[in-house]
């Protein structure tokens, strides 16, 4: 299935085109518009579920002496 979401559809929803070029006055009051506390929450809580559910934690790295004897030695045979 392809996709058909287009971005100039991103564009849309806030009032702005390619074509209209760049226009700091209405950038920033439609930012002023839509960041409001409510949707700043909906963000982080967003954000937060996210990065809870996230699969790629860091293993700890081994930091232990034998760990570093080891890996020393090996550096010695080479």
């Amino acid at each position: 299935m392809e996709n058909t979401h287009s971005p100039l559809e991103d564009y849309k929803n806030f009032g702005l085109t390619p074509e209209s070029g760049r226009n700091d006055e209405l950038l920033s009051d439609m930012l002023r518009k839509k960041e409001t506390v409510k949707n700043l929450n909906k963000l982080a809580e967003n954000l937060n579920a996210k990065w809870s559910t996230s699969k790629a934690t860091p293993k700890k790295p081994d930091l232990s002496f034998a760990a570093f004897e080891k890996k020393l030695k090996e550096a010695r045979n080479q």
